[in-house]
């Protein structure tokens, strides 16, 4: 238990100037002491955590796994293209399909706990997230995440495959 203690301590100093950059001093503290944890492998408790620049809660169940996707999507937001190269084309193509009246669809294939879905609509507000995910318990905090955005996010209790097959998860020991 001591040795997890210190672990968490030296990821909380590594991680701090994330927070800090991502939600500003106060803010970016207060989330980095609450979802920097010692954290279970399992666990069906959900907690809500408010974030910034985010109209509704984010809600997290206390694993590795949920605050991995938390820390990925929402702290380092790993899918923030603004600085490649092909962003300016994306923003055209986003831009001419708005032009032409109709709705830019984004495919989250394996929306996990519905943390990319959350960004892409706040980052692409005109556009529908279409969220695609086998697991039963990511799935249903997946629609507890996008709720608040009404038809924009459409979950789907699923899988992708390039056929009609029925699936199975084979790893289900690993928890969701």
């Amino acid at each position: 238990m001591l040795k997890a203690y210190f672990e968490l301590q030296i990821r909380r100093i590594f991680r701090a100037p994330n927070y800090v950059s991502a939600f500003g001093f106060f803010h970016g503290i207060r989330l980095l002491l609450q979802v920097e944890k010692i954290l279970l492998h399992m666990s069906t408790e959900l907690r809500q955590f408010l974030v910034p620049e985010y109209d509704h809660p984010i809600f997290l169940r206390d694993t590795m796994s949920d605050h991995s996707i938390f820390w990925q999507c929402i702290v380092t937001k790993q899918y923030d293209i603004d600085s490649f190269p092909q962003s300016r084309e994306i923003g055209k193509a986003y831009s001419h399909i708005l032009a032409n009246g109709k709705t830019p669809a984004i495919i989250d294939a394996g929306g996990n706990v519905g943390l990319a879905a959350v960004w892409f609509a706040q980052a692409f507000p005109e556009s529908t997230i279409i969220s695609v995910e086998p697991n039963q318990g990511n799935f249903e905090i997946l629609k507890a995440n996008t709720n608040e955005f009404g038809g924009r996010v459409r979950p789907i209790l699923g899988g992708v495959s390039n056929e009609h097959t029925k699936m199975r998860i084979i790893n289900e020991g690993a928890g969701s």
